[in-house]
């Protein structure tokens, strides 16, 4: 500071100046605004309507391309896309694709939207395109040592995609417990990859001796019809096509009721475990309301 600033200056340069005054706190740096969406967009005005998926994908192929470069250069990922196409009959369609990972290959988002629009295609040719992406920042994960690896995320939410268009989308997903007291009821949610991370407990299960592994029920859906013989108000024998014989083992019954208010979705079961005489041990249900015997579950 004893040194002369206009000394300085004329010798080095008039950017020291300002450099030696935000150094010395006499000026400050007004921070630079974020943008507070990080939403990016991209549209198109064809120059005559296109009546077919393979030329509109090679359209749409560009404009995904652009977009991820787009989002690369603010160091994000796309987690979900927003296509609004124009039709020759006045229509809007809109799709609505969501990505189960961020990801910035615009290869995978091509194949989600391909698969979006064959399952719900245009009625009429397509005049115009816009798309949406949005951006979130890019997601790093941690190898896990105590649990498998699992697939990439581009093919995970290549195969999830794919299912959802053969399936339907409300059959793919992960299943989830709800709070009923029926034996097999659950609700199903959206999937998406996740990390784990051990619990003691589960560390210490790692290392139990064999002995104390219990036994785990398969559930069987749709339940298989069986014919049983009761004697002593116990099954004796049973007939169907999972196992047939002599019944060595019963125990039960144990009665499992609910909704007796409604009569679309009210249950009543007893269900009894059993080991067959070829050595099959299976959960046997009496189903009150069908009036049905019915094997749904074998222990392995």
């Amino acid at each position: 500071q004893s040194l002369p600033r206009k000394g300085l200056a004329r010798r080095l340069g008039p950017g020291l100046l300002q450099w030696l005054d935000q150094t010395s706190g006499h000026s400050i740096e007004h921070p630079i605004p974020e943008s507070k969406d990080d939403s990016i967009q991209e549209g198109i005005d064809l120059e005559s309507p296109i009546p077919n998926l393979e030329p509109l994908s090679f359209v749409i192929r560009g404009m995904l391309s652009r977009l991820t470069q787009r989002l690369s250069l603010r160091s994000l990922a796309c987690d979900e896309i927003e296509i609004l196409l124009c039709t020759e009959d006045r229509g809007r369609p809109h799709l609505h694709i969501g990505v189960a990972a961020p990801t910035q290959d615009p290869r995978v988002l091509l194949r989600l939207t391909v698969l979006a629009l064959e399952k719900k295609p245009p009625q009429a040719p397509v005049e115009s395109v816009a798309i949406r992406a949005r951006g979130v920042p890019i997601a790093t994960s941690q190898l896990d040592f105590f649990a498998p690896t699992g697939p990439a995320p581009r093919d995970l939410d290549e195969t999830v995609a794919e299912l959802g268009a053969l399936c339907g989308e409300e059959r793919v997903g992960a299943p989830s417990l709800i709070d009923t007291h029926h034996p097999t009821a659950f609700s199903q949610k959206p999937f998406k990859p996740g990390t784990t991370t051990p619990r003691k407990k589960d560390l210490e299960n790692l290392v139990q001796a064999e002995s104390d592994i219990k036994p785990v029920l398969r559930i069987i859906r749709p339940p298989v019809r069986a014919e049983i013989r009761i004697e002593r108000g116990q099954p004796s024998f049973i007939r169907s096509a999972i196992a047939s014989g002599e019944i060595l083992v019963s125990s039960g019954p144990w009665r499992t009721t609910g909704y007796w208010w409604s009569p679309d979705e009210r249950f009543a079961f007893d269900h009894y475990d059993i080991q067959v005489d070829g050595g099959y041990v299976i959960r046997l249900g009496f189903d009150w309301i069908q009036r049905v015997w019915q094997i749904d579950g074998i222990y392995d």
